[in-house]
Order: structure tokens, then sequence, then C-alpha cells
């Protein structure tokens, strides 16, 4: 079983690609569910996960974040810089 680090959640973002990394690396990633470069998924902290991020520290960015957003949270985008008239 993972233990509870603490209340929150990962949220993790493949930052930099995975070609050119040993096989076994590769296949971290791809179990935290992360498929294409700029790609974010939110998932528990616990001691299991923790370390799978720390196997590839590297080309991921991670942040601490007390809850996961709606689907409506995370479609909304900032303004176009232009008008369509």
């Amino acid at each position: 079983n993972s233990t509870k680090i603490q209340n929150g959640f990962f949220k993790i973002t493949l930052q930099r690609s995975t070609i050119g990394l040993p096989l076994k690396l590769r296949r971290v990633v791809r179990a935290l569910g992360l498929r294409r470069l700029q790609q974010t998924v939110y998932h528990s902290q616990t001691a299991y996960i923790a370390g799978m991020i720390l196997k590839v520290k590297e080309i991921l960015q991670v942040k601490n974040v007390k809850r996961i957003p709606s689907p409506e949270e995370r479609k909304k985008k900032t303004e176009k810089g232009y008008v369509i008239i």
C-alpha cells in the first residue's frame, strides 16, 4: 500500500522528450500517464508516485496543488490578443 504524504495532489507536466532515455525510464513516464510533451496529469501525493517522479525528475515539472481543477477550469484559456470583426 502507498502511504499518503500529505493532503493534495501533484500536478505533473512532461517538459522534455523521452527520446534517448533508457526503456525503464520511458516506462516510468508512461506509467505516470504522460504521453505527449506539455501534457499535464494529476496524481495524489503518495510515496509511490513521489518515487516515480524522482526517477525522471529532470524531464518533468511538478507542482503541489490542493485540488484538481474541473474540466471546465482546465479548458479556460487566456483571451486572444485580437478581435475578429
